[in-house]
């Protein structure tokens, strides 16, 4: 479980161990002031097919290195711990095609927060 707000938190599905980190596969629950439930909100993903063997991803710390090496970093950032999880960041013939990211929230020295996405096979820069 994952608090979003003081009136959400959410409860993420997984893939192979890992969390689903897109808006499918999430169960979203609403409070009132009270803490009372007032809705939830599910999504699903489905007809999980995989694609190819398993492969080994990067690690966090390789990851990290990578958004220095993308220039994503620079003097004064704070970088929160990293997440591996699975993403959808592209669709064919109507099916969502997930793989595994390492996302990261960066504090950059102005105040400013950024969430970075690293796909974790090839260390590529995901963030939009």
């Amino acid at each position: 479980m994952t608090q979003l707000a003081d009136d959400q938190s959410y409860y993420s599905q997984t893939m192979a161990g890992l969390p689903v980190l897109s808006v499918g596969g999430q169960l979203i629950f609403s409070y009132n002031r009270k803490q009372e439930l007032t809705r939830f909100t599910q999504t699903k993903v489905t007809h999980i097919k995989r694609l190819r063997d398993e492969r080994v991803t990067i690690t966090e710390k390789d990851a990290l290195i990578d958004l220095y090496q993308f220039n994503e970093l620079n003097s004064g950032d704070v970088v929160g711990r990293g997440l591996l999880g699975y993403d959808t960041q592209l669709t064919v013939n109507g099916y969502d095609i997930y793989l595994p990211v390492w996302i990261f929230v960066v504090t950059h020295s102005n105040g400013k927060q950024q969430l970075v996405k690293i796909n974790a096979f090839t260390g590529e820069n995901l963030t939009s």
